[in-house]
């Protein structure tokens, strides 16, 4: 009887841990929200944007947008560029606050400004639908090439879409298929998708089903509708080895590159 008592006993201080563990984290990001909230009251910027993203997060306070924007706010007055960023992102989505695209694009140009890459890429593609501000296809390749070439996966996707497509450029896929592998090898399902749809057609690369197969195969992976369409009708037309072996290019590309 007395064995069975200290079994239970036991097995209570085993459950408990994880619950005083979890209430000793909450106590430390408590006590940092509180360190970070004396430092943003004394107007240091890099605290008033830690005390955002916590607001924001619900790391050591409560979880409100609203209270996450004024404190980005704060920082942007002072000009740092993640957290103009960051206020610009919510007036464009109108997240927490009325939305409001050209202040939202008029952000994303200070912070750009500042070598903010993010903000480069979003500007890019603000002028290149037109919106928060007027349509412009040669600033948005501008943005995008400099977001690009600072390896930002979005700006490199957009980049060789445009660059495919023959959106206020010449129309050239030949260019546009490094910056679809650049933004694909980061991850980047859309990218992934359009460098398989190329391997496909033989559009800017030499046609290879297996490499076509094997990117479209892990964009499908992640989600993307269009990939696992095209993946379906590549792998119709292959026999049951190429299939294998296409799936094992994928197998390996994933591995190299930490993909799903």
């Amino acid at each position: 009887m007395k064995q069975l008592v200290l079994l239970a006993t036991a097995a209570c201080l085993a459950g408990a841990i994880p619950s005083l563990a979890a209430a000793q984290d909450a106590d430390d990001e408590a006590a940092a929200a509180l360190i970070a909230r004396d430092a943003a009251d004394r107007g240091d910027v890099a605290a008033q944007v830690e005390l955002g993203d916590r607001y924001l997060t619900g790391r050591g306070v409560p979880a409100d947008t609203r209270l996450a924007l004024e404190w980005w706010a704060k920082a942007a007055l002072q000009n740092h560029p993640d957290a103009m960023a960051r206020v610009a992102d919510n007036l464009f989505r109108g997240d927490g606050v009325a939305k409001d695209e050209p202040r939202a694009v008029s952000l994303w140009q200070r912070a750009a400004a500042r070598n903010h890459v993010g903000s480069m890429a979003r500007l890019g593609a603000a002028y290149a639908a037109g919106t928060g501000v007027a349509k412009n296809p040669a600033a948005a390749l501008a943005w995008l090439r400099k977001a690009a070439a600072l390896d930002h996966p979005e700006a490199q996707y957009l980049l060789g879409w445009y660059l495919e497509a023959g959106v206020g450029t010449p129309k050239s896929p030949v260019q546009a298929v490094p910056w679809y592998r650049k933004a694909a090898e980061k991850g980047h399902a859309p990218a992934m998708a359009s460098l398989g749809a190329c391997y496909a057609d033989g559009s800017g690369v030499e046609k290879d089903l297996r490499e076509a197969y094997a990117w479209s195969l892990l964009a499908a992976r992640q989600g993307e509708a269009k990939a696992k369409e095209n993946a379906a009708a590549i792998a119709r037309t292959l026999g049951a080895t190429e299939r294998f072996r296409a799936s094992r290019r994928a197998d390996a590309l994933a591995a190299e590159f930490g993909l799903p």
